[in-house]
């Protein structure tokens, strides 16, 4: 069985150190995310964008969100899934992954009906998932899981 890891591309290049200090806005640094791929093969790395993890920015002219993709792909090569930052998608950047040869992408909410399971009817670039935010308490997670059903 193999986990998924979905990173922003730029939170990681612009980190400057390896020590966790408790601050959520600390990121792994390059070395580590390289050390984590060869000591743990069963963890798999993915695209959440190379720098569009904020609000509205899936909503940019296709140059821009191109531009992300292939500076997700220069910051870490071959990656072929995308979880959309916030969940938010659209037809732009559907086509720009369609065009990147991506795989599938995973989107989320905004409300409490869009959480499902995921099923093979599924838009292969619109699979729902459940969102797992730092910080969120075991109640809260059991209950999103229960929602989930």
């Amino acid at each position: 069985m193999n986990a998924t890891i979905f990173v922003v591309g730029s939170f990681i290049d612009n980190s400057t150190t390896n020590e966790w200090n408790g601050n959520i806005k600390t990121y792994m640094t390059k070395d580590i995310l390289e050390n984590l791929k060869n000591e743990y093969p069963n963890i798999e790395i993915y695209s959440h964008s190379y720098n569009l993890h904020y609000q509205g920015a899936i909503n940019q002219n296709k140059d821009v969100l191109m531009q992300d993709i292939e500076n997700f792909d220069n910051f870490y090569p071959n990656t072929d899934i995308l979880c959309y930052p916030f969940g938010q998608y659209n037809d732009n950047i559907e086509d720009c992954l369609k065009e990147s040869n991506y795989k599938m992408a995973f989107r989320y909410g905004p409300n409490k009906k869009d959480y499902k399971k995921a099923s093979r009817n599924d838009n292969i670039y619109e699979i729902p998932r459940l969102n797992v935010s730092h910080g969120m308490s075991v109640f809260k997670f059991a209950l999103r899981l229960f929602m989930y059903n």
